[in-house]
């Protein structure tokens, strides 16, 4: 019986994680599941393939997180692939997305922090947004009033790099859709809305969610973003939100998603055949 790892990290308090949800299925398919430390001290070559779950404290060390993936890439099959996931850690890349055609909420991106460029690039906003290029679970994220103070932005992204977007409205009223994809074929769609008075949708801070059924626009948004990718992965979600009236991306999530097996029963299925047709004989 192979045996697989979900990469995880040392300490889940305070998170809502699925992922074992999915692991009678792939037990029922002769697949043995391990929990691990992305910072284990561990023999990686005793699985036939590690899968980076929820891994939701890299970006308090992401190059020494990258560098445990490139370890584990040198001695069993890694999922999704390490270039991928290397192209993905940092936010910028909705630009070379933009770039190729791809349809993403405005977005400015700045290498250091520059008071006068970020007045620039919010002045056509009532609210924007400054989030780190590499970060996660909402951490260091400010949403701000036109011609708010910036001092704290300036002691936050000194010299790490961030992104600059409008605030969109629309995520109180329609939500922020997500897509997932498992082995490049739609699985499922949720809706995830903030609680009242705050912005973000992750359920540790009170966000809330349900099922949906994608648009054919989102669907086919949903491909045509992660056609850039150029392979088939084991596992995508696509974040979205209406703006000016079609979906927009707003994070092409391929990493540590959360893939929300709760909410869909069949998806824990669809996860795991998409697991057997990538596991080597």
């Amino acid at each position: 019986m192979p045996r697989c790892a979900f990469l995880s990290t040392d300490d889940l308090e305070g998170f809502c994680v699925y992922d074992h949800l999915a692991v009678p299925a792939l037990n029922d398919r002769g697949i043995e599941v391990d929990e691990v430390p992305w910072r284990a001290d561990v023999d990686w070559s005793q699985y036939a393939m590690v899968i980076v779950r929820s891994t939701w404290d890299y970006q308090q060390a992401p190059d020494a997180f990258m560098a445990a993936l490139a370890r584990i890439d040198a001695a069993t099959h890694l999922e999704n692939p390490l270039a991928v996931m290397r192209g993905n850690i940092d936010k910028r890349y909705l630009g070379a997305l933009a770039e190729r055609g791809v349809r993403i909420v405005p977005t400015t991106f700045f290498d250091h922090f520059d008071a006068d460029a970020i007045v620039r690039a919010s002045a056509p906003f009532d609210r924007f947004v400054v989030t780190p290029a590499v970060g996660a679970n909402a951490d260091d994220v400010f949403v701000l009033e036109r011609g708010a103070d910036l001092d704290a932005v300036a002691s936050t992204f000194a010299t790490r790099p961030h992104l600059v977007q409008p605030f969109a409205e629309v995520i109180h009223t329609e939500g922020e859709r997500s897509l997932f994809f498992f082995d490049g074929e739609l699985s499922h769609a949720i809706v995830k809305r903030p609680a009242d008075g705050d912005f973000r949708v992750q359920e540790e801070h009170g966000g809330r969610f349900e099922l949906v059924t994608p648009t054919a626009a989102e669907t086919e948004a949903g491909r045509r973003a992660l056609g850039e990718i150029g392979e088939r992965l084991l596992y995508a979600r696509v974040d979205f939100v209406n703006w000016d009236g079609a979906p927009a991306l707003m994070e092409l999530e391929l990493i540590e998603p959360s893939l929300y097996f709760e909410v869909y029963e069949p998806a824990r299925a669809h996860f795991a055949e998409a697991v057997m047709r990538r596991l080597k004989p």
